[in-house]
């Protein structure tokens, strides 16, 4: 981490114990090392296994994701997480591998649970970008903010489509951005986030997760 910190480089962490698993004690050798190696150095993300559920922590500095790739003993199927990264940007989405629909991904504006900064925050006129994958091809990509009517969106490539995002107009506060893909048999996908607005670009991440985990049948 070290060596990647120096020249300015995005940090991502791969580890197998997630650190905000329930039911747990966080006692074991190492742990205290590890909590100082993350908050003194700027992390992406940290993606992790080990659970059998499916949950995204925010503490106010790291995104830590765990994945549900495994189907009991918390039953339903098992499913494998997307994650995109470019810039500025992280987006994330979780599938099952029953799912056949189109599959979608908000990749701008960040999702405000993965937001850790200013630079994460709607300030203005924007661009709305997503990525969507189909076995069919696909018919239509629309987006809509909170309850406004949906709009198209335009490709810019083989799963990029973009469009306006009309952040001056928004309210300060967060808003619900939501992207559908249909295609030409009529399955749909979507992906709704909900992104923080502020004309001046201040921005306070607050811990929290999702979903709120309070008890599992496992690990």
């Amino acid at each position: 981490m070290t060596a990647a910190a120096a020249p300015g480089e995005r940090i991502v962490l791969f580890q197998y114990n997630y650190p905000y698993q329930i039911w747990e004690d966080f006692a074991g050798p190492g742990i205290d090392a590890w909590r100082a190696l993350v908050q003194a150095r700027p992390v992406t993300a940290i993606f992790a296994g080990h659970t059998h559920y499916g949950q995204v922590a925010n503490d106010g500095r790291n995104v830590v994701v765990a994945t549900r790739s495994i189907g009991d003993p918390e039953g339903g199927p098992p499913g494998y997480l997307l994650a995109h990264l470019h810039g500025d940007d992280l987006a994330i989405t979780y599938r099952s591998i029953e799912d056949r629909r189109p599959l979608v991904l908000i990749a701008h504006p960040r999702d405000a649970l993965l937001a850790t900064g200013p630079a994460h925050v709607v300030r203005g006129q924007d661009r709305l970008r997503a990525l969507a994958w189909s076995g069919e091809p696909l018919v239509e990509v629309m987006a809509r903010v909170d309850d406004e009517p949906w709009a198209p969106l335009e490709r810019e490539g083989p799963q990029s489509w973009t469009g306006p995002l009309p952040g001056d107009r928004l309210s300060k506060g967060r808003h619900r951005v939501t992207v559908r893909a249909v295609d030409r048999r009529g399955g749909r996908g979507e992906q709704t986030i909900e992104v923080a607005v502020d004309p001046t670009g201040r921005y306070t991440a607050v811990p929290c997760v999702r979903p709120v985990v309070t008890a599992t049948n496992f690990c």
